[in-house]
């Protein structure tokens, strides 16, 4: 249990707090920074500070001047050795209690980072995993909000902030390898957790939050056709179409100084970009298509200045499909002959960032298919016909790709196949579950399936819904919603009836409740949905059809019942939309009751669904950023809009009061 080695947070205090217990500097490993102490259901400050207290804390550390000679004998001279089995076995609540017991037993506790990972994965599990994009974005993007709210966790993020940033500064400067460059600090895995955990808190403690509209230079005389954010939520990337050429360009801005600052990339190609994405590693690569080149965009260290180097050439008959770029580093494209006779053809082809360049390592040839990227691990899944027989009938399979599937070269790309055992039907769509456990697909037969993967990425039958067509025989457009613990899953049945399925003790998949929307007045009959969204925690589904949304909340403990519904009125131009933010578990809903609104919803401290911030629009909601605290409402008609979830100041709280209650709020 001994902290790791380039830790300065636990090792700046060790002297201390061996000092106070009676034993030498190499005896045992401290509790933590003077005034922090992990407790209960919170990470709070010690009673010897003047700092705020998260609400629950059941007990603080011991101030140095206790006096412990009453302690019993027996638990003062419990050795070292009994003391730290003992501490194993329990939860980081019950260690918290035993550092009143006395100094002896406050300094043989787990240290200061063990105590916090043990306290963020059993209170808060989704925190626990949460990606490195949380952390990436603190400086800039979360720690003005976490000041302004005063959050208690905010001077251990900073100092685990320093400790990341003098650790990112001995890499630069000592030489390294490309695995190296490109494996992540498994010793800060604990940063982005406890950010996202910082913001979780503060959202759901929030009775109001503000709703800042941010200004944004585009391009004179263009429109927004596409709009990107990066994992860490720092970086934004526009799609702009000329009105009077047609041409389309890409645009790129920072965030700074609580603004979208505009970012050059320079050589700007002259041909217009086709597609972009954001690569999670390594960080801050930006992936662009203009015309037959793929480009790489990096940014130059301590500037906003971006410059480009070639990726791949596609070859000029061909057009680029999809790009997959991977958390490994490694940069997937799908390319295809513009014009095919016969037979359809795509190259799969792989490229990995190695010795300050880019290089293939892999291009290998598949059928006319349909894929899906899982959203943590370096793997793709292809659902692809395999034989047209005469007249109309057809076999399919699932090709699993990823690294390590061919043991002669683990370093190159494979798959295994799975060959679906239903003749005359293929996957109409496919999504991942959030951690990549499970494949989930809706057939052109209009059955459900949930699949898992064995040892060697073969597909295995958990799960099967039958009838999830609809009415005149339509198929949903879009997958079924996981929670973000993978253990619970919403599918569409029908127009109006969603199941929901979960798993049990043994971790097998059973069938669960049906939720129904309410009816229509039968002046408007029911359509049929366009999305279905399930929270991160699996409390909040939302149900979103063309002209209404209904949301379903189930508290901690209770059971499922209907919220909200919110629906348009009759000749609006603007659909209803919703997003969800995972932290806080807020939802954003756009719809026209009468007029445009943007609400904000999401649970309080008591665990009721409660109206947190409203606002007048000109658009629908159309995503948000990874972090939640950028909002888009965007249209083909209107100018993109951009907001920023931000802590309310006094007066805005005092003009927002009634129009909470009204469903109404207009700050332009």
């Amino acid at each position: 249990m001994v902290p790791p080695a380039d830790s300065q947070l636990t090792r700046r205090h060790t002297a201390r707090a061996r000092t106070a217990s009676g034993q030498s500097p190499q005896t045992r490993h401290p509790t933590g920074p003077p005034g922090q102490s992990v407790i209960g259901r919170s990470v709070i400050r010690a009673s010897t500070s003047d700092g705020p207290t998260l609400p629950g804390s059941p007990c603080t550390a011991l101030p140095e001047s206790q006096d412990t000679t009453t302690a019993p004998s027996l638990a003062q001279n419990l050795p070292i050795l009994i003391l730290e089995k003992i501490f194993d076995y329990l939860p980081v609540a019950a260690q918290c209690r035993c550092a009143r017991v006395c100094r002896h037993w406050e300094s043989c506790l787990p240290s200061l980072r063990q105590r916090l990972t043990q306290w963020l994965k059993e209170e808060h599990p989704v925190s626990y995993q949460a990606a490195s994009g949380w952390g990436q974005g603190f400086h800039s993007r979360t720690r003005p909000l976490l000041q302004a709210s005063r959050s208690p966790l905010l001077p251990i993020l900073m100092q685990l902030q320093q400790e990341r940033q003098e650790r990112q500064e001995h890499r630069l400067a000592a030489p390294r390898q490309h695995t190296e460059h490109l494996t992540a600090d498994s010793s800060s895995d604990l940063f982005p957790g406890l950010v996202r955990c910082s913001l979780e808190t503060w959202l759901i403690r929030a009775n109001q939050l503000a709703l800042r509209p941010v200004t944004l230079q585009t391009p004179h005389n263009t429109s927004v056709e596409v709009f990107n954010f990066s994992a860490c939520s720092r970086w934004l990337t526009l799609r702009c179409r000329h009105n009077s050429t047609g041409h389309t360009s890409l645009q790129l801005y920072g965030w700074e100084n609580n603004g979208w600052k505009p970012c050059p990339l320079t050589p700007c190609p002259t041909e217009p970009v086709s597609r972009f994405r954001f690569s999670p590693m390594p960080e801050e690569v930006l992936v662009g298509v203009y015309g037959q080149q793929v480009i790489a965009w990096r940014r130059e260290a301590d500037t906003n200045q971006w410059h480009h180097t070639l990726l791949h050439r596609v070859p000029v008959s061909f057009q680029v499909l999809c790009l997959w770029p991977m958390p490994d580093g490694d940069q997937l494209i799908l390319d295809a002959p513009e014009q095919q006779d016969g037979e359809s053809t795509r190259r799969l082809c792989c490229y990995t960032w190695s010795q300050g360049a880019w290089k293939t390592v892999t291009t290998c040839h598949t059928g006319l298919s349909a894929w899906a990227q899982s959203p943590q691990s370096s793997e793709l899944a292809q659902n692809l016909v395999t034989a047209f027989l005469p007249p109309d009938h057809f076999t399919s399979e699932m090709r699993i790709w990823r690294k390590g599937l061919n043991t002669s070269s683990p370093e190159q790309w494979g798959y295994q196949t799975t060959a679906l055992p239903w003749r005359d039907t293929i996957v109409y769509s496919q999504a991942y579950s959030p951690g990549g456990k499970y494949l989930q697909a809706i057939l052109h037969n209009g059955r459900s399936y949930l699949w898992s993967f064995d040892a060697q990425c073969c597909l295995r039958e958990l799960l099967i819904l039958p009838h999830c067509l609809l009415p005149w025989g339509g198929i949903p457009n879009y997958p079924a919603s996981f929670s973000a613990d993978e253990k619970q899953l919403a599918v569409p049945l029908s127009t109006r009836q969603i199941k929901l399925c979960y798993t049990d003790d043994k971790g097998d998949w059973q069938h669960g409740q049906v939720l129904e929307a309410p009816r229509l007045p039968a002046d408007r009959p029911d359509t049929p949905p366009t999305n279905i969204l399930l929270s991160a925690n699996g409390s909040i589904l939302v149900r979103v059809t063309e002209d209404k949304l209904d949301i379903w909340h189930r508290p901690a403990g209770g059971h499922w019942h209907h919220s909200l519904q919110r629906k348009n009125t009759a000749g609006t131009d603007y659909p209803a939309q919703a997003c969800l933010l995972d932290a806080g578990e807020l939802i954003c809903t756009t719809a026209a009751d009468p007029t445009l609104c943007l609400w904000v919803h999401g649970p309080d401290s008591q665990g009721r669904l409660v109206r947190k911030a409203s606002m007048e629009v000109q658009a629908s909601i159309g995503g948000l950023s990874p972090d939640g605290l950028s909002l888009v409402a965007s249209s083909t008609l209107t100018p993109l809009c951009l907001l920023q979830l931000s802590v309310p100041q006094d007066s805005e709280t005092n003009s927002q009061t009634g129009a909470l209650h009204s469903g109404r709020c207009r700050l332009l």
